[in-house]
């Protein structure tokens, strides 16, 4: 069996903690008092200004953090396969989208006609 990297493991806990942390960012911070004047947090000082402008900087960059956690998830997922494995695979769930997209489709279509009659 092939061991595992410890950096990539790292770089999942680090990107867990990214994520946590915009959550807190884009949830959390959303509930500090709001100035009436300027309706911007923190925004009686031009310390506060730059807190605020760095924090939604900081919010940004975590956005990268779900990227790289699905990344890192389907690099240890992905076996090497061969080409009619995937040709076969990508048949039958072409076949399962079409047979749920016509079947939502039709019983709309049903609902909407009784609805208008």
């Amino acid at each position: 069996m092939k061991a595992r990297n410890a950096w990539i493991d790292t770089l999942r806990v680090v990107a867990m903690l990214m994520i946590i942390c915009g959550h807190f960012i884009y949830h959390g911070m959303r509930h500090v008092g709001l100035q009436e004047s300027t309706g911007v947090p923190f925004a009686d000082s031009a310390v506060g200004r730059m807190n605020f402008v760095m924090t939604q900087f900081l919010g940004y960059a975590c956005n990268i953090a779900t990227n790289i956690y699905f990344m890192i998830t389907g690099y240890f997922l992905v076996k090497p396969r061969t080409l009619s494995y995937a040709v076969s695979k990508s048949w039958k769930l072409w076949r399962t989208i079409v047979f749920y997209t016509l079947s939502v489709y039709a019983v709309l279509w049903d609902q909407i006609i009784l609805l208008c009659f």
